[in-house]
């Protein structure tokens, strides 16, 4: 038997990652439903903690594909890589938008001024007031600026090829994201430093998403680093639960960084380590609720329930004779619409682009 069978397949579809990706869905949904304060301070019923799985996920699923892409054609198409993100994005981020834009024309929600609303067209929401229903989209900022960085990088220094460069390269960002975030925390009351560097930029972000890349380069060209976590699966889950969690334990030490400097690092390492086994060990028990048809089908649906939920979040159901009671299943009723009518077709579409490369661009 095969420890990391999963995780050495070519197949595209990873196990556990919906499964993540709804747990990650999950933690935003309850943290915009305005907890009891006893729940905002643990780590596992925190916001930030979802979305940052997210953006572990993302990096992790993104370079694995870029690997598997050049492992199967022998090169990879950049263009092809920027046309299956814009079909995989864009339609549904420009439906929502259009919609806010109508309901906030029609006075039933406050989508901010002028700035915000060109900042959210550009995906630029992270340098924004990231406020009122389009205030989720300063993550989709941040992702579309890795996108727009990090393939082009990967392709053009061939870091598919030199792995430790790549290694070297990632871990860089790291640092540098980590030391960027301590400027921050230093020097916060300056406006212009702020600007760039404050929790929702792009500079205070891209570190975890590296993580995700790391974790993919390693787990493709290493695979007896995989073997060897997957056979300490519950002392690495037990770790990485622990590493996670430490932020949230040690708030009362702030002023030392631990949450806030080095807090992201710490969870991106976590949620890395768990994607690693998740995938190469999805028998575990403990990951065989993560790849339950339904906990499949919401980590589907995510991308749009991310969008969508921050409408109704707000008062628009009360305005419109509804109870703000409902705003979960209007939530997923809006996702559903959104996923099946706008997403899926665009998702069969890109299925035709992802290995059909036959020679490297740059």
């Amino acid at each position: 038997m095969k420890i990391a069978r999963n995780i050495t397949k070519s197949s595209a579809r990873l196990p556990s990652l919906d499964g993540l990706r709804a747990l990650s869905i999950g933690l935003v949904l309850f943290s915009h439903s305005h907890p009891p304060e006893q729940f905002q301070k643990l780590a596992f019923f925190s916001g930030n903690l979802g979305v940052r799985i997210f953006f572990v996920i993302s990096g992790f699923i993104i370079t694995w594909l870029l690997l598997q892409e050049e492992k199967s054609s022998g090169g990879i198409s950049l263009k092809n890589f920027y046309i299956r993100r814009i079909a995989r994005i864009f339609p549904a981020y420009y439906t929502y938008l259009a919609a806010v834009f109508l309901l906030d024309h029609a006075g039933l929600i406050n989508s901010g001024g002028n700035i915000q609303k060109l900042l959210n067209i550009l995906f630029l929401a992270n340098y924004g007031p990231c406020e009122g229903p389009t205030g989720v989209l300063w993550s989709l900022g941040v992702e579309e600026q890795f996108y727009l960085i990090w393939p082009a990088v990967f392709i053009i220094f061939r870091l598919f090829a030199e792995k430790r460069i790549a290694l070297i390269t990632l871990l860089g960002v790291i640092v540098c994201s980590t030391i960027l975030r301590g400027i921050n925390v230093l020097c916060w009351k300056n406006q212009e430093t702020y600007f760039w560097l404050h929790r929702f930029s792009f500079l205070f972000q891209m570190d975890i998403i590296a993580w995700g890349c790391l974790g993919a380069i390693v787990a493709f060209h290493w695979s007896q680093a995989v073997q060897y976590l997957a056979k300490n699966g519950v002392i690495v889950l037990l770790f990485a639960l622990s590493i996670i969690t430490l932020p949230y334990t040690a708030r009362e030490y702030d002023g030392y960084g631990i949450e806030t400097v080095f807090g992201p690092t710490l969870e991106a390492i976590g949620t890395l380590l768990i994607i690693i086994v998740g995938v190469a060990k999805s028998d575990y028990s403990v990951f065989r609720i993560l790849n339950l048809r339904p906990v499949i089908w919401l980590g589907t649906i995510s991308y749009s329930l991310y969008l969508w939920h921050s409408i109704f979040t707000g008062d628009l159901l009360p305005q419109c004779g509804i109870p703000q009671s409902l705003w979960i299943p209007a939530s997923i009723g809006s996702a559903m619409i959104s996923y099946y009518l706008i997403e899926l077709p665009f998702v069969r579409y890109r299925k035709n682009l992802r290995w059909n490369s036959s020679k490297r661009t740059s």
